[in-house]
């Protein structure tokens, strides 16, 4: 550790991988660096050496050699009889896999410090390059780190006079935890460990010969639920959105649900046709992944799945558990694909800004003050789907400024499919006799 920098002994974390990324685009040296986070020069040297991420040369490039520019040698090929000319400037044939002093054209910033491109000024380079990305390089620590966790942290023979004991108890129908708490002497690990030695297989009892353990189920950590909130996510991102429908000249459907208040289960999944801005919504009995591929699959069943694919190619919806199953809800009840889901990015609900603006219309039926101020039961409670149908009908009729003056249902009844309209039940309202009040549902 250099006497100028006092080291805290830290491992590096994901900020301090970004101060690193963030200050070689500055070109600081790998002193001034430690200085910052308190770490010695050697350690940001390796650090960077170690998770720096390889970019291969853009291109094509003739002749990748370093001597390149003044080679003499000429006619390694030997099949043209006597060529005089260079075989560096040669386009026929390659002399790097032929020539015996080839030596690969590496830039000497990754020979000596910062050792990657980060920072770089020169225009044009068509060499390998190497840039240190914090997430990259952390996400490799991480794993190393885990790597470094698995196996047995204990010699074969402490683990053979472990096996003797804990098995010995076993078959005396001892708990585990008994078990260990009488042969410290022996076994120098937690109940946790033995219980992850026996499922491993490391002793020569297994999990069939511990009777309690059959009857609990594994619970599911919070990883777990992150790693498959992150799985359903992959692919189907804000960006992955904007860039398929770039591609695409197709409508698209906002998603959402809205909630009752606290007590009540039955929830409203909410739809928004965008050319049009024609709402749906479906009453749920529960706010469930379930409940909202039945919606799906009840829909398909009733306009053919051809309808379906026509009219509903793409979803974009929030983050909310009820839609992270996105292989259920775009698999079609015949077995191919149906739609598309994608999925806002957090805390925007600007992304899907006209179903927002749809929703306000439906807490004139529906206002929150009813279930979260004075605690009674939300009226979801009460409801059928024919009155939530009557209700979007009202709504649909509802004139709209962004729509020069119309209703969405004015043009939902030309741009939708007559299955659907039928389906859904969906209809025009007289301008007379549009309602937007809890009245229309009593």
């Amino acid at each position: 550790m250099s006497k100028l920098i006092p080291g805290n002994q830290k491992h590096m974390s994901l900020s301090d991988r970004i101060e690193i990324e963030t200050r070689l685009k500055e070109r600081m040296s790998f002193k001034e660096i430690a200085k910052i986070l308190c770490k010695d020069p050697t350690t940001i040297s390796k650090e960077i050496k170690l998770h720096r991420q390889f970019r291969e040369r853009a291109g094509i490039v003739p002749n990748s050699c370093k001597h390149k520019r003044n080679c003499k040698i000429t006619n390694l090929c030997k099949n043209r009889g006597k060529c005089y000319r260079a075989c560096s400037a040669c386009r026929m044939h390659k002399c790097n896999r032929v020539c015996p002093d080839f030596t690969p054209d590496v830039c000497d910033t990754l020979i000596r410090a910062p050792h990657v491109c980060n920072g770089c000024g020169k225009g044009g380079c068509r060499l390998d390059k190497f840039y240190y990305r914090a997430d990259y390089a952390h996400k490799e620590y991480e794993a190393l780190r885990r790597e470094a966790r698995i196996g047995v942290n204990a010699t074969p023979d402490e683990i053979a006079e472990m096996n003797k004991v804990v098995t010995a108890g076993v078959k005396k129908k001892q708990s585990v935890s008994h078990i260990v708490a009488s042969n410290k002497d022996v076994i120098t690990c937690t109940e946790k460990t033995i219980y992850n030695y026996i499922a491993g297989g490391y002793f020569s009892i297994h999990n069939l010969d511990l009777p309690r353990k059959l009857h609990y189920k594994p619970r599911k950590t919070q990883k777990a639920k992150e790693e498959k909130r992150i799985r359903a996510l992959e692919g189907r991102r804000y960006q992955d959105f904007t860039a398929y429908v770039s591609e695409r000249d197709f409508p698209v459907m906002e998603m959402d649900t809205v909630h009752g208040g606290e007590g009540t289960k039955k929830v409203l999944l909410t739809m928004q046709f965008m050319p049009s801005c024609t709402l749906f919504a479906f009453l749920l009995d529960a706010c469930t992944q379930d409940e909202v591929v039945r919606v799906f699959d009840e829909i398909e069943s009733a306009v053919t799945p051809e309808v379906f694919k026509k009219t509903f190619p793409v979803f974009l919806t929030d983050r909310g558990p009820e839609f992270l199953c996105p292989d259920s809800l775009e698999r079609s009840i015949d077995g191919g694909i149906r739609t598309k889901i994608f999925f806002c990015e957090p805390n925007a609900p600007f992304q899907k800004g006209s179903l927002e603006q749809s929703h306000s219309l439906i807490r004139r039926f529906f206002p929150k003050k009813s279930a979260y101020s004075t605690g009674k039961l939300n009226t979801f409670e009460k409801m059928s789907q024919e009155k939530i149908t009557l209700m979007v009908n009202h709504i649909n009729s509802h004139v709209r400024d962004s729509l020069g003056g119309l209703p969405p249902m004015f043009f939902a009844s030309e741009m939708l499919d007559p299955k659907i309209l039928e389906a859904l039940d969906l209809a025009l309202i007289p301008h007379d006799e549009v309602t937007l009040s809890p009245a229309l549902l009593k």
